[in-house]
């Protein structure tokens, strides 16, 4: 669809009823004008040439003025599809006429300064309106969900759905977007994923990883890891999720095998340590290992596990 941030505006909030009624006339205008020209110019009798030119004239008249009707019914469609757009998020959001005002110019400023249409970024809109969040919130985190679109090269909807899906998981509030935005683009960018991965992933594992205390830069320093190891996706989600489900309850022969490796699972107040520190102790712990006695302490534990 291409952008018509200038044609909703002036259509859409400037044109009323009497002003289609002048841009009609205009037209009618056009029309009587170009047959005046062609009377003209036949009175002028002898030459051909200038009848010929004539003709053309009106042609090309005909052809501006069909230019011009087109443009205005595509803009005017364009922006019902708009306003369909903002009430949709409006009725899910706030309900009311100053919070569509808000919503709307945010939608449309977007639509003038980004790459987005005004109706994509109403788009986006409305999933943060379904996450719960105020027209108010909604419109300070707009940019957040925009810039992450833009950096990752990837469907705004999609992303922005992606990022308050998962701030609901984390429990994290509106303001907190930009720094949401910022985790999952880096990671995007400095791994072998993409958001879009990144979402199917915490989709799984989110919420497991978040009941034992991991916050998003963890799960994501996890995922970039896996992803550069070629496991991505919903793989990598189902993988973080057994293994924090594992931790969160072990098997009698997981728990032999935290004891036999020494790992240290809880802190003093008994909260888990965390995923990435769990790591670093297996690291540590089977450094002096052999590939095949790490391979059968990790494969004993996955089969009581899975």
């Amino acid at each position: 669809m291409s952008k018509l941030a200038d044609a909703y505006y002036e259509i859409g909030y400037k044109v009323n009823d009497t002003g289609l009624t002048k841009a009609t006339n205009g037209l009618e205008k056009i029309n009587d004008e170009a047959k005046g020209a062609e009377k003209k110019a036949k009175g002028l009798g002898n030459s051909l040439s200038k009848v010929g030119l004539a003709k053309a004239g009106l042609v090309a008249v005909g052809l501006a003025a069909v230019t011009l009707a087109y443009g205005i019914n595509r803009a005017t469609d364009e922006f019902a599809l708009f306003d369909d757009q903002l009430r949709k998020v409006n009725a899910k959001g706030d309900m009311t006429a100053k919070s569509y005002e808000k919503l709307k110019k945010a939608a449309f400023d977007a639509g003038k300064d980004t790459r987005f249409t005004a109706t994509e970024s109403a788009k986006g809109l409305e999933y943060m309106a379904m996450a719960g969040w105020s027209a108010t919130e909604s419109v300070k985190a707009l940019p957040a969900s925009l810039n992450m679109a833009v950096v990752a090269g990837e469907d705004l909807a999609l992303v922005t759905d992606i990022m308050t899906d998962q701030m609901t998981v984390f429990d994290l509030g509106a303001d907190k977007a930009n720094h949401f935005a910022d985790v999952l683009a880096y990671s995007a960018n400095k791994a072998n994923t993409s958001i879009g991965q990144m979402g199917e992933t915490l989709k799984f594992a989110g919420a497991p990883a978040k009941a034992l205390g991991a916050d998003v830069e963890e799960v994501s320093a996890l995922i970039m890891s896996m992803a550069d190891g070629g496991v991505k996706g919903s793989q990598a989600g189902t993988a973080l999720r057994t293994a924090y489900l594992n931790l969160a309850s072990p098997t009698k022969e997981a728990q032999r095998t935290i004891r036999k490796l020494k790992l240290e699972t809880k802190d003093s107040n008994g909260n888990f340590v965390g995923m990435t520190n769990i790591l670093d102790q297996l690291s540590e712990k089977t450094k002096n290992m052999t590939n095949v006695q790490k391979s059968q302490v990790f494969q004993r534990s996955e089969e009581h596990t899975s």
